[in-house]
């Protein structure tokens, strides 16, 4: 009886895929994925940027950064459903804190132009945000993303942990 300590043997684990700590300014943070793998976890730590922007990532897919057609619905005091350049990270760091939280990423090899779709849970500014989506019009597999901040406001600060679900 009791919780076992470990996952079942053939799979249902998170094994450490990548890993980056920001230990210099950058503008953005690109992780390339595999298409061995089809469910990805993203783990924001501490990502520390300016005050007065607010956290985005866009997927890759096609050889580029998909810069349209994301749609996407957060729910914080109120549910809303957006369509815009970017899929929504965190809210605009309005008080010097820094981001963390964590993103599912699903279906990430599917070829249908609506075929990856993401779950997202954050925190800055001691608010929750819970935002969930798809992009749009861009047919195959995403093969990476790009964590960004609004306006160009740097990352400077951090670690990113991607994990990928062990299926055997």
């Amino acid at each position: 009886s009791g919780w076992a300590s470990t996952a079942p043997a053939g799979g249902g684990a998170w094994e450490l895929f990548s890993s980056t700590t920001v230990s210099s300014t950058v503008t953005t943070i690109d992780i390339n994925l595999s298409t061995s793998h089809d469910v990805y976890m993203v783990v924001l730590d501490n990502v520390e940027t300016g005050i007065g922007a607010g956290g985005q990532f866009r997927w890759k897919k096609g050889g580029s950064f998909v810069t349209n057609d994301y749609s996407y619905v957060d729910i914080q005091t109120s549910i809303s459903a957006r369509s815009e350049t970017s899929f929504k990270l965190c809210n605009t760091n309005s008080s010097g804190r820094n981001a963390s939280g964590i993103i599912y990423l699903t279906n990430i090899n599917n070829t249908g132009s609506e075929a990856a779709t993401y779950f997202h849970q954050a925190a800055i500014n001691q608010e929750i945000l819970l935002v969930g989506g798809t992009a749009s019009g861009v047919a195959g597999p995403v093969t990476a993303i790009r964590l960004l901040w609004d306006n160009g406001v740097n990352i400077t600060g951090g670690s990113v942990y991607v994990y990928t679900l062990k299926t055997s």
